[in-house]
């Protein structure tokens, strides 16, 4: 492909806008808070994702105990179980992913989280 004049410029601008991210190793906040929203949002799928996973784990693992005569329920159970595993396996390394990723632009992590409880319902539901 021979550069054009368009693409030489879009080239120079490209260099421009990343030059002070590479020569001082800062990280414009416009791209942190991006990087820190798509975290929070994949943060939160994943956890969807890795109950669901693991419901299906337990679902395979159920079909391949109970219905071991059967020798559809039986494979069926097998492949639930396998599938279960591959997502188990696939979610932790996104979570690890979004940690690296987070670790590498300085994102801080949340390290404690508050434990919905009974109590703590009826206390907020009961306060005038």
């Amino acid at each position: 492909m021979i550069p054009t004049k368009n693409t030489a410029l879009l080239f120079l601008l490209g260099v421009a806008l990343c030059a002070p991210a590479l020569l001082f190793a800062a990280v414009p906040p416009v791209l942190a808070n991006l990087v820190a929203s798509l975290l929070t949002i994949l943060d939160s799928v994943a956890f969807i994702f890795a109950g669901l996973a693991l419901l299906i784990f337990f679902w395979g693992l159920a079909l391949f105990t109970l219905r071991s005569g059967n020798a559809n329920e039986y494979t069926r159970g097998r492949t639930l179980m396998l599938w279960g595993t591959v997502g188990i396996f696939i979610i932790f390394s996104v979570w690890g992913l979004a940690g690296f990723l987070g670790s590498m632009f300085g994102i801080q992590e949340i390290t404690e989280c508050d434990a919905p409880s009974l109590s703590s319902f009826f206390t907020s539901c009961l306060t005038p």
